[in-house]
């Protein structure tokens, strides 16, 4: 029986957007003190990531 592994850069990047997607739904509650872990940080790092 083959193995299917899903694995690689386009991977970690949708398991990113779905963490961005998460700590978007919390909504005014996320506020992180560190501004690299903020929505925007994310963002921009996630829009990066997407053009690689």
């Amino acid at each position: 029986m083959a193995k299917t592994s899903e694995t690689g850069h386009a991977k970690n990047v949708a398991n990113f957007a779905q963490l961005v997607a998460i700590c978007s739904s919390y909504g005014a509650i996320y506020q992180p003190s560190n501004p690299v872990i903020q929505l925007q940080g994310l963002g921009g790092v996630l829009a990066r990531r997407k053009t690689v």
